[in-house]
């Protein structure tokens, strides 16, 4: 949820070109970098982990897309809530999955 509050001043603040940049950060690699380091944690070059993230990335946002269609409006305020929400389960889940691969001998 704080990355949600530091996102969006950010959004709204800086010029267009940076904030185009973030937009596509945001939106086209965060999310499949997160899931993929989720599903793949050791043994992917950085190519690949490149590669599988872009494309994690599209295939999330476009469910998010379906989603958003379904259950409210597609707007700039739903799609943030709900990638932002997304990249911060996926951090909760990379941090449980290292807690949990530390405690096994």
């Amino acid at each position: 949820m704080g990355f949600i509050i530091i996102l969006i001043p950010i959004l709204v603040i800086y010029p267009p070109s940076i904030r185009i940049l973030l937009g596509i950060l945001f939106v086209l690699f965060l999310p499949g970098a997160f899931l993929c380091y989720l599903l793949f944690p050791h043994n992917l070059d950085t190519l690949e982990r490149i590669a599988y993230s872009i494309g994690l990335s599209i295939c999330i946002v476009v469910i998010d897309g379906l989603v958003l269609d379904k259950l409210w409006e597609i707007s700039l305020f739903p799609i943030v809530i709900s990638l932002g929400g997304f990249i911060i389960l996926m951090i909760v889940a990379i941090l449980l999955r290292r807690i949990f691969e530390a405690r096994r001998p």
